[in-house]
């Protein structure tokens, strides 16, 4: 009985294991094509920040302190969209001033631009109600000021 136990267990464990070992390489497999997916989106935004984001149309590096809001904004999307480890990635990733990481970069816009809602072209800056009052306000009582000016001046025949 015992060697009969033995034989089968010799010949269904190799079935086991290959089947095991199978099935660990196809995991194996797909945990790599997926690691290479976050590493192409990685890519592509750190070629698009290199390429286009930091530098001019003639190739000369671009000071953070001259992107204008537009392409910040562009540039945040792209960011915002990469997952974690992407962003891990790109956060640890030297940017092109000697020290800086582009994370660096990123806190340096965002402190730049934050709280600052810029206007597109074409759209028009409109006061809310309490500062229109306030300015209506002023503007009477400066006109009412002058009339009374005028009315003392008149009445001690300074003009006539």
């Amino acid at each position: 009985m015992l060697k009969l136990l033995f034989a089968l267990l010799t010949l269904f464990v190799p079935l086991v294991g290959s089947s095991a070992s199978n099935s660990f390489e196809q995991k194996s497999e797909v945990l790599h094509a997926k690691m290479d997916i976050k590493s192409a989106e990685s890519d592509d935004f750190l070629s698009y920040w290199r390429d286009d984001f930091r530098k001019d149309d003639q190739g000369k590096l671009i000071a953070i302190c001259d992107i204008t809001y537009a392409e910040y904004m562009s540039m945040y999307e792209k960011y915002a969209t990469l997952n974690e480890s992407d962003r891990n990635i790109i956060n640890s990733t030297a940017d092109y001033e000697e020290g800086y990481t582009i994370k660096d970069s990123i806190k340096e816009l965002i402190r730049i631009y934050s709280g600052k809602k810029q206007n597109s072209e074409g759209e028009r800056r409109t006061l809310n109600q309490s500062s229109t009052i306030a300015v209506i306000v002023v503007i009477a009582v400066f006109g009412m000021s002058v009339i009374c000016v005028f009315f003392v001046m008149k009445n001690v025949n300074l003009i006539k």
